[in-house]
């Protein structure tokens, strides 16, 4: 079972790794669809655009700082000797 100090260290890694490939392709995917309806597009199908690469950029960055708060919040809260996995 890791030690807690181990939640700390091991997460930016982690998140690096895995969260950029999942971040990269959703950035991608959305952003040039995004694009391609802003710039076809007229009117409300252009606001439409607008809207979602808003909500790709609050996605990502809602779910790296929501997650890394959630556990830290969980260690502090619980002071757990080793995370149950």
């Amino acid at each position: 079972m890791p030690q807690i100090p181990g939640v700390g260290t091991g997460a930016r890694p982690a998140g690096r790794g895995l969260g950029g490939l999942d971040t990269q392709r959703l950035m991608q995917i959305g952003g040039i669809a995004a694009a391609v309806l802003f710039y076809i597009g007229t009117g409300p199908v252009r606001g439409f655009a607008v809207t979602l690469g808003i909500g790709i950029l609050t996605t990502v960055f809602t779910a790296f700082t929501l997650t890394r708060l959630i556990v830290a919040g969980w260690v502090r809260w619980k002071r757990p000797q080793s995370v149950p996995i």
